[in-house]
């Protein structure tokens, strides 16, 4: 599977230096109009397939002049690196992996054999593509569509056109203009007129035939001369040789002679002089190695003489045991010895700040723990905290006392300004009394308001019955007429019925009259009840604002009250508080005086130092317990060095028996000197010992191998058939002669090849009589004197009867016709090469699609069903292609239509549908990446949803690049474009 992983343009179009890395998949590109996806697509074409000079011209770099950049593509996990500049390798392709250079076979495997054109038509799809479908007729769109699932391309159906054009531009059955019928028609005349002119010259083909025989015997004579003279060449060429081909024969039989030493290898005197030098080699190296044997042996010897490690007590390693455990105990007791000194200059600081002189064991003694100064710590926060706590509330009770004080003074102040109760209710009495009158008035304020719209429409009401009393029995009567006259009635009925619509008139006049004067004395009775009104509102405002401002002074009372209430129940509380506070006090002072009684010491301090002299008490008790402890451990210490150092000092005693020393260190370094001069002698010891067993070990190796030497050349020896080394130089000194003379030989031999080629062993090994050839060759050269006389003779008589021959051609018009005849006829000859050719081109394109229409074509139409019935939402279900090469497809409710029957955006679908079917059937044998350029553009949201969804699906199994300028696809896709954009 090829996968793109990066593309590197360095100068393409309006792309300088840009680098952009391609996902696994599905790597989505999103860019306007000019943002420059079509130039990423043309520069992977680029890159694989080079570009026509015109397209070269137009992605040349703005920048600087040139085109070019490099892509790196995944095949099989291995890295390729594809690299093309216009200024390099004369801008082909470069592939390398992993840094070396493929040839072009290697190239073309990478690409697998695929082209610019079928990449362009399978792996390649953009917006022009359908766009160049749409200028076609609609009658030729199944056509087309039908070519393009067989290669990808429309290109197919323009070749056809092309080929049935062009043949029947030269040649039709039963047309005239085409020129190859134009000009049978001229030959077909021409060859009428030789016939005549053949007839007024019979004379001419008995000329033609006699020349037609000599023309015969010419080349018989030419024949048998040829022979002759190849013949002639042969003896030459022996003739040339015939002192090297004696030589080589005198050699072939001395060469017999030696044939003993013919079979001994070239390489025989090298293996048995090797043998013999390396034997020699391997004998010098023997007695050398005996003398270093002795000389080692006796130096261990020398060094095993001066060590006195026998008479010591202890192994060397337990004896530098004891001396590291001497120089470590003394340290120990050193680093106890600083740490007594601190643990002691500790303890008096502590005693200096307690004021306590008293020796470490004293310390120990005093009795003090955890809860000493829990309870240490709990009597200095209790004393603090009460003897705050009740300085505050004393406070307190100060403050609520002042306050108290006030609110009972503001109390009597309110009590002074209120009214009292008698006549606080006067006032609300006359208050309700204002406001019963108020609410009858505002009653009748109602009613009269009401009273007065009713007078208003009763007016109206009024005024359109005193004009309806007389209007409407006018009208009563003059309808009547207008309708009795319209119907056509008698005079007398005519006079009835204006009698009856009179009548009718009076009774309206009369009751209407009488609402009329009902409705006068009503309005007269409304005018009559209409009174005089009194405000009461300044009087109930006065008397309300005397009452809330009583009820203020009550409220402010009642607050008052209820704050004093507050304030008195606060002072008991603080009371009982405060007495409280004052017994835990004295509790805690009798515990202060338990513990000084305990630990009169602490007389010295205030309570509140009492933490930290606990403090400084545990950390003296500490101290001691240290002290103690540290000088124990220096005395264990001490004991253990002396019993280790009387060890060591037994062996400084062998070396120096009068030497005395009572420091530790001293002792331990002079055994650590002894105990390293011992070990160097060891080491020298064991060190010989071990160079004295490499070389006998080597030394009984080198005996062998000189033995096996020894073997080996007498091998040799009898393999070359000699029993003595003098014998087999012998043998030696013979086969180089042999060589010699059979490289004389080859010289000869390459000599006669030179001339015989193929024949020269059989002209090497005959026995050749020289006088005899020398004789036949001379007999040979004077028949072919006598053959070349008998030819020149021949093609005199033939020139003469070719001169008869021209005359009568040039007295008449046969040689102007026939010369007219050969000119059409190779004409003629050459039209119908050319239209056979296309005829035959056009055969072959017929028979590959035929073939390829019953193998390939049904398992693209199942595959391009399949995309075609998702992109419609199953409206249409099937694809099949028929006789007529045009494709048809099948509806949900089983009908067939023609491509032409279907609408402009439905066979862009079926376009769509069958490159998607062409890149999956081709995958299998190609995987390259699928390349989409602005392709959906003309698609409806609806099923451009469903491309989108294929190529989401396609992009699991192959890599997908899609360019595309509509930026509302990524919500189709469900994930996030690179922006693409050249300013």
């Amino acid at each position: 599977m090829m996968e793109i992983k990066q593309l590197e343009l360095i100068s393409f179009g309006k792309w300088n230096r840009k680098t952009i890395s391609l996902s696994e998949g599905l790597s989505y590109f999103f860019g306007p109009n000019e943002a420059g996806k079509s130039s990423i697509r043309m520069f992977i074409v680029y890159m694989f397939f080079g570009l026509k000079p015109e397209e070269r011209e137009r992605y040349t770099s703005q920048f600087d002049g040139q085109l070019g950049g490099r892509m790196v593509i995944e095949i099989d996990e291995q890295l390729y690196t594809l690299e093309r500049f216009s200024h390099k390798h004369k801008g082909h392709l470069t592939i390398k992996l992993e840094g070396k250079e493929l040839d072009r076979l290697e190239v073309n495997q990478v690409l697998k054999g695929l082209n610019r054109s079928l990449f362009e038509s399978i792996f390649s799809f953009e917006d022009r593509d359908l766009q160049q479908i749409r200028q076609y007729n609609r009658e030729d769109v199944g056509a087309v569509l039908f070519n393009i699932g067989l290669t990808g391309s429309d290109q197919i159906t323009q070749l056809e056109n092309q080929l049935v054009k062009e043949s029947e531009e030269l040649f039709k059955k039963q047309g005239r203009k085409p020129p190859l019928n134009e000009k049978l028609l001229d030959l077909k005349k021409i060859q009428q007129d030789i016939s005549v002119a053949e007839q007024k010259e019979a004379s001419h083909q008995k000329l033609n035939s006699e020349l037609d025989n000599l023309s015969q015997s010419i080349d018989q004579f030419k024949i048998d001369e040829n022979f002759l003279v190849q013949e002639i060449s042969e003896m030459e060429k022996l003739t040339q040789v015939k002192s090297t081909i004696v030589k080589y024969q005198i050699l072939t039989n001395e060469i017999e002679e030696l044939h003993e030493v013919k079979d001994l290898p070239e390489e025989a005197e090298e293996r048995i002089n090797h043998v013999m030098n390396e034997d020699q080699l391997k004998e010098n190296q023997l007695r050398q190695l005996s003398n270093n044997i002795n000389k080692i042996e006796q130096e261990i010897s020398d060094l095993k003489e001066q060590s006195k490690y026998s008479l010591w007590p202890l192994s060397l390693t337990e004896t530098q045991h004891s001396i590291q455990k001497v120089i470590e105990l003394n340290k120990e007791v050193d680093r106890l010895q600083k740490q007594l000194d601190v643990s002691n200059h500790d303890f008096n600081n502590v005693q200096n700040e307690l004021g306590i002189q008293e020796d470490p064991q004293s310390y120990k003694d005093i009795t003090i723990n955890h809860y000493t100064n829990e309870k240490w710590k709990r009597l200095s926060s209790q004393w603090d905290q009460l003897k705050s706590h009740i300085q505050s509330l004393r406070i307190k009770q100060e403050h609520q006392t002042e306050e108290l004080y006030k609110q009972e003074e503001q109390e009597r102040m309110i009590e002074q300004k209120m009214m009292s109760k008698t006549e606080r209710e006067a006032l609300q009495e006359q208050y309700d009394d204002l406001k019963l009158e108020e609410q009858k008035q505002k009653l009748e304020q109602q009613y009269q308001d009401q009273m007065a719209t009713q007078r208003s429409t009763i007016k109206k009401v009024n005024h359109f019955v005193a004009i309806t009393k007389w209007i409407l029995p006018l009208m009563i009567i003059v309808l009547t007429f207008m309708l009795m006259v319209r119907e056509g009635f008698e005079l007398l009925t005519i006079y009835g019925g204006l009698t009856v619509g009179s009548l009718i008139a009076v009774i309206a006049f009369y009751g209407l009259n009488k609402t009329h004067k009902h409705t006068k004395r009503t309005i007269k009775k409304l005018k009559s009840n209409r009174s005089q009104q009194t405000s009461y509102e300044d009087q109930i405002k006065e008397i309300r604002q005397r009452l809330n401002q009583e009820e203020e002074l009550e409220n402010q009372l009642q607050q008052i009250q209820t704050y004093i209430k507050g304030i008195v129940s606060n002072l008991d509380e603080i009371e009982k508080e405060l007495e409280l506070s004052c017994n835990q006090k004295e509790e805690v002072e009798e515990e202060i005086e338990e513990q000084v009684s305990q630990y009169p010491f602490l007389k010295k301090f205030d309570l509140y130092h009492w933490p930290s002299v606990y403090e400084h008490l545990s950390k003296g008790k500490q101290l001691a317990t240290s002290i103690n402890d540290t000088q124990l451990q220096i005395q264990e210490v001490t004991k253990e060095m002396e019993v280790v150092v009387a060890v060591l000092l037994k062996i400084v005693h062998i070396y120096e028996p009068e030497k005395r020393l009572e420091e530790p260190t001293l002792v331990a370094n002079l055994a650590a000197q002894y105990v390293d001069k011992e070990k160097a002698l060891e080491q020298k010891v064991t060190q010989k010992q071990e160079w004295l067993d490499e070389r006998l070990i080597e030394k009984k190796q080198l005996s062998e191998l000189i033995d096996q030497l020894q073997t080996d050349l007498n091998s040799l020896l009898n393999q070359y058939g000699s029993d003595t080394v003098e014998d087999f130089q012998m043998k030696v000194k013979q086969s180089k002669l042999l060589k010699e003379k059979l490289q004389q030989r080859s010289e000869l031999y390459e000599i006669v090849y030179e001339l015989f080629n193929d024949e020269t062993n059989r002209i090497v090994q005959d026995k050749v009589d020289w006088l005899k050839l020398e004789q036949e060759l001379e007999e040979k050269k004077n028949s072919l004197t006598k053959l070349q006389k008998q030819v020149e003779e021949y093609r005199t008589t033939q020139a003469n009867k070719q001169a008869e021959i021209n005359q009568l051609e040039k007295s008449g018009v046969l040689s102007e016709l026939i010369h007219k005849r050969s000119l059409i006829e190779a004409e003629i000859t050459k039209m119908a090469k050319e239209w056979a050719i296309k005829k035959t081109a056009y055969g072959f394109l017929k028979d590959t699609k035929n073939r390829y229409q019953n193998v390939y074509l049904p398992d693209i139409m199942e595959k391009t069903s399949g995309y075609f019935e998702k992109i419609t939402e199953g409206r249409y279900i099937d694809v099949q292609f028929n006789e007529d090469e045009t494709i048809l497809v099948k509806t949900v409710n089983e009908q067939w239509f023609n491509v032409q029957q279907l609408s402009e955006g439905t066979a862009d679908q079926l376009y769509i549908a069958l490159r998607f079917a062409l890149n999956d059937s081709l995958r299998a044998y190609v995987d390259f990446p699928f390349i989409l350029d602005d392709a959906f553009v003309h698609s409806d949201i609806k099923r451009k949803k469903q491309v989108l969804n294929i190529v989401s699906e396609i992009a699991k199994q192959q890599q997908v690049l899609y360019l595309t300028c509509e930026e509302s696809e990524r919500d189709l896709l469900n994930i996030e474009p690179t922006s693409l954009y050249v300013s």
